[in-house]
């Protein structure tokens, strides 16, 4: 639905749309939908198809992944001014987590990839802040798995390096995994290990 008048404040207070001018507000919030989330409800589910991201203007979003168990693991609760699901804008895979309105419900702008990319072109400055978020959050994401990498590099031993490289994929992945699962992940060594050895 349209973005109500009375939550128009709400919806401008966020870090991606605060900045903008009175005009370019104008324009981008003629092109955004508003969606009000209850608590436990959901937004999507892992494995629908995405092609959206969403502002989190009121509330919480909670974020789960189901194990091979069956059991729902709650990743993380993300609060007003995050933004979720934004790298759905750019390779349109299917979710890999399962997002539900948190324990007071939500409210959600959503941004669709036909519009992302049209105010893109547009070389609109709020589509710039939403790639600068989504390259930001996936330079973090490499960072965090580089420093994992590296305590592995200098440990002695083999269990604790292999710990440590899984933990720093599943921090590219954006998944945190149990120990059970950590322990059940098998480790091959490929030719890019020992390729990196001259890549220095």
């Amino acid at each position: 639905m349209a973005i109500p008048n009375n939550i128009h404040s709400h919806v401008m207070s966020h870090p991606l749309l605060s900045s903008l001018t009175k005009a370019e507000t104008s324009i981008i919030l003629n092109q955004l939908h508003y969606q009000v989330l209850e608590p436990e409800e959901y937004l999507f589910r892992e494995g629908d198809s995405g092609g959206q991201c969403y502002l989190i203007v009121m509330g919480s979003i909670t974020v789960s992944k189901r194990l091979e168990t069956g059991i729902d693991q709650t990743l993380t609760t993300l609060a007003s001014g995050e933004l979720l699901g934004q790298i759905a804008l750019i390779d349109h895979k299917p979710r890999s987590a399962t997002c539900r309105g948190g324990s007071r419900g939500a409210g959600v702008v959503l941004l669709d990839s036909t519009t992302f990319e049209s105010l893109y072109s547009a070389q609109s400055p709020f589509a710039f802040k939403v790639l600068d978020h989504i390259v930001s959050d996936l330079a973090k994401r490499l960072r965090n798995a580089n420093q994992q990498l590296s305590k592995a590099k200098g440990t002695s031993s083999d269990a604790l390096r292999q710990s440590l490289s899984l933990k720093a994929a599943q921090v590219i992945a954006g998944h945190r995994y149990t120990d059970e699962e950590l322990d059940s992940i098998e480790v091959v060594k490929t030719d890019f290990e020992e390729s990196l050895k001259y890549s220095r």
